[in-house]
């Protein structure tokens, strides 16, 4: 199952990141750049909030990991938790609908440099955000529970159909010529609403069926008042800790772009989400890994199978190396050959290739990082990511801020860069002390170190050979054939690299041989 999970994981992701990447710079093709620009206010926002509302994945995840084993002897707090954490996203729902409702005319005109945008279409299209952002709370409720649940391959079903809607769909929207940005937002409100409709549905499907007609507003008996009082106490340090870790994420991961916003004009601000939307490749393509260990990862550690557990690990981290890290190299040693590969638009690559190197960069330590807080996770308890995100975020917020003040801003991506080396060599030692049974020089030279290694030989003679290619005005399929090469060396290298790609490779050979 758990193959099988990482696998509909990854096919999800790449098909949910690539069709953002692919098809947000046709939207160029029918609205004006500023309107482009809201486009990439939304992905920012989008983002932004995706990330808020993860603080409940955890929570619910390893509680419905937990359900899935033990069965009616955790069925008491996992209901009770869950129908806490529903309320609470009901309330954050309506306080980010509020917000953008009440601050869209302010944020309109005095943060955004927008001369030349409509003002009834600024201000419509930010307050149809809100609802949009809104939804995301109660859909990454329901959605870490079908992960919890292990029913992954339901959940990226939902989430290739719905990224279908949402990309080519609002893009088929404004090919016909019949609608507008305001339009567009609109019919987005209505995917997402749709989203978390059916992801709801299909959560309280997954679940037995013993207390599902419990689910309902009915007043509970005073032992179960009790009970759910109870739950909610034995969780709520681990909740507010996760939540508030990832509010502070959040400012360590998203501020600085939301910050950019100020200092751009909107035509500009676009093309800079563009390049922070391929930069996030580097951390979700190696997402799906995270997202399929952490279930069994807690199985594991609440079994007190630390052999399994360790294993479960050490292997993660190299695929997880192979992934983030390849992708990475290649943005650092390619990003112009990048994104106009995925664009098309030559003014869009030159603008911001120094962003996606640096961004590249930083995404793929921020998923080494990741991997840090799995294990708390898994074992339940994140004083020191709470730690490390609340001195990371007081160090980088003014840093970043006078940066973004007083430097050109692709400074902002360098410093942002340079945060995620320091946070993750100082916070590796401590976690692996307290939660790994892995030594942490092994953890750091055989499961990192070998596949970067490798990836970063392929990028330099990548590099090296390309220097000595014929360079001018390519063709874009040129770039698309070559970039693809370049991509598929680095990685296939750092695979060979790594002790697992190295197990399997031979083991494939064995089967070939005796074949």
């Amino acid at each position: 199952m758990l193959l099988r999970n990482t696998i509909a994981n990854y096919v999800g992701q790449a098909y949910n990141t690539g069709c953002g990447i692919i098809v947000a710079p046709l939207y160029l093709l029918y609205v004006p750049p500023e309107e482009f620009g809201l486009i990439g206010l939304f992905l920012i926002l989008n983002s932004t909030i995706y990330l808020l509302s993860s603080g409940l994945v955890p929570v619910l995840a390893r509680q419905a990991a937990i359900f899935k084993v033990k069965g009616r002897a955790h069925a008491d707090e996992f209901f009770n938790l869950l129908r806490g954490i529903e309320w609470l996203s009901v309330v954050l729902a309506v306080v980010t609908l509020a917000v953008c409702l009440v601050g869209a005319d302010w944020f309109l005109n005095q943060w955004l440099k927008s001369d030349k945008l409509n003002q009834d279409v600024g201000i419509y299209s930010l307050q149809i955000m809100g609802f949009i952002l809104a939804t995301r709370w109660g859909i990454s409720v329901y959605s870490s529970g079908l992960a919890g649940l292990e029913r992954q391959v339901t959940l990226n079903q939902i989430n290739v159909l719905f990224t279908t809607l949402r990309w080519p769909g609002g893009l088929a929207l404004m090919a016909s010529g019949l609608f507008g940005i305001m339009d567009f937002f609109t019919y987005q409100a209505i995917v997402s609403l749709l989203e978390l409709a059916l992801t709801a549905a299909l959560f309280y499907r997954a679940i037995p069926a013993r207390r599902r007609a419990d689910q309902g507003d009915r007043v509970a008996a005073p032992e179960e008042r009790v009970a759910f009082m109870t739950t909610i106490r034995n969780n709520l340090t681990f909740t507010l800790g996760t939540f508030y870790t990832v509010m502070a994420w959040a400012m360590l991961t998203q501020y600085d772009k939301i910050l950019a916003s100020r200092s751009m004009s909107l035509e500009l601000y676009g093309y800079f989400a563009f390049a922070i939307l391929v930069a996030n490749g580097a951390d979700r393509i190696a997402q799906p890994i995270g997202q399929a260990i952490l279930p069994r990862l807690t199985i594991y550690v609440n079994e007190g199978d630390d052999e399994r557990a360790n294993a479960l690990y050490s292997q993660a981290t190299q695929f997880m190396a192979i992934a983030s890290l390849s992708v990475a190299v290649i943005f650092a040693f390619f990003a112009q050959p990048v994104i106009f590969a995925v664009s098309g638009n030559s003014a869009m690559a030159d603008g911001g290739a120094v962003f996606l190197a640096w961004f590249g960069l930083g995404s793929g330590i921020l998923t080494l990082s990741s991997l840090l807080l799995i294990l708390q996770n898994a074992y339940g308890h994140i004083r020191v990511h709470i730690h490390a995100s609340t001195l990371s975020m007081v160090a980088q917020v003014p840093l970043i801020t006078f940066i973004a003040l007083h430097f050109q801003a692709y400074w902002i991506g360098i410093a942002w860069a340079a945060m995620r080396v320091l946070v993750f060599a100082i916070t590796a030692p401590i976690v692996h002390l307290k939660f790994s049974g892995i030594p942490l020089s092994r953890w750091l030279l055989r499961d990192i170190g070998l596949p970067l290694l490798g990836a970063v030989i392929a990028g330099l003679a990548c590099l090296a050979a390309d220097r000595l290619m014929l360079q001018g005005d390519l063709n874009r399929w040129v770039v698309v054939a070559k970039v693809g090469v370049y991509s598929a060396f680095v990685i296939t290298t750092a695979f060979a690299f790594s002790d697992e790609g190295r197990r399997m490779i031979a083991r494939l050979m064995a089967r070939t041989i005796r074949a």
